[in-house]
């Protein structure tokens, strides 16, 4: 069986629950090939079963995601099986029913879509606290387990659809489909300080090439997805949102 693992990873919470699919399907001796949506897009997905992760956003799936699946993704003759796993820090169900009906268009049926529990990566506001170093071990130590759970049975044809509540749902929707028409003024919010040694890392790392350098100054552009990637990466910790400067995500999970 091909398994074929697409994710978006904005500081590597993402991207370390897909390597551990791939650990896991490979355990089982399928064809695995993994790859983020950075890499290339999914116009020539050759599988039996298609794996996609991604964080939540303001509470919702990506839009940006949803959007590189709709426009990318070919329709299959062949209905194909999908398993969906979305990473989040405040223990909340998430809403995969807008995702599954684009799947399902394309001829994918979901067969387990749910959320995984992460450390809090999104700390570019002051009241939000970084999770304690002992429940990040705690959470991290069980991905594993937790993934190998979830490929154990979808292997045995059990199936497991997250279901939120659809009231919340629809609020989060709401904003993040408002927040998308505002990309210009949270690209606003971010700027560099003195500290800054223009080594590029941030130009480098964005995914969706929203920091330009103009005139020896970086620009923070409306094609920003506020994933924080840029804050957590900088080796001189300069970024800043808002005028106040967040606590770098723990780089040992950024890595890659």
């Amino acid at each position: 069986m091909k398994i074929l693992i697409n994710y978006f990873s904005g500081t590597g919470n993402t991207k370390f629950v897909a390597d551990k699919f791939a650990e896991a399907f490979l355990t089982e001796e399928y064809s695995v090939e993994l790859f983020s949506m950075e890499d290339r897009d999914l116009s020539n997905a050759d599988c039996d079963l298609l794996v996609l992760g991604f964080p939540k956003f303001y509470g919702y799936v990506p839009l940006f995601y949803l959007d590189y699946v709709k426009e990318t993704l070919n329709q299959s003759k062949d209905t194909k099986k999908v398993i969906m796993f979305c990473t989040e820090s405040g223990g909340t169900l998430t809403s995969f029913t807008e995702f599954i009906e684009i799947l399902n268009d394309k001829n994918y049926e979901t067969v387990w879509a749910t959320s995984i529990i992460m450390p809090n990566n999104y700390l570019i506001k002051s009241n939000y606290e970084p999770t304690p170093v002992l429940v990040t071990e705690d959470r991290i130590n069980k991905i594993f387990s937790t993934v190998k759970y979830i490929v154990d049975n979808v292997i045995g044809n059990n199936t497991h659809i997250e279901t939120a509540d659809e009231e919340k749902a629809s609020r989060a929707r709401a904003m993040a489909y408002g927040l998308k028409e505002k990309a210009g003024m949270i690209a606003a919010g971010y700027s560099v300080d003195s500290s800054c040694d223009f080594c590029d890392d941030c130009v480098r790392v964005c995914p969706t090439s929203a920091i330009l350098k103009v005139e020896g100054k970086y620009v923070f552009t409306e094609s920003c997805i506020n994933c924080v990637r840029c804050v957590n990466i900088c080796p001189s910790n300069s970024i800043t949102y808002n005028g106040y400067k967040p606590p770098q995500y723990n780089r040992l999970m950024i890595k890659g």
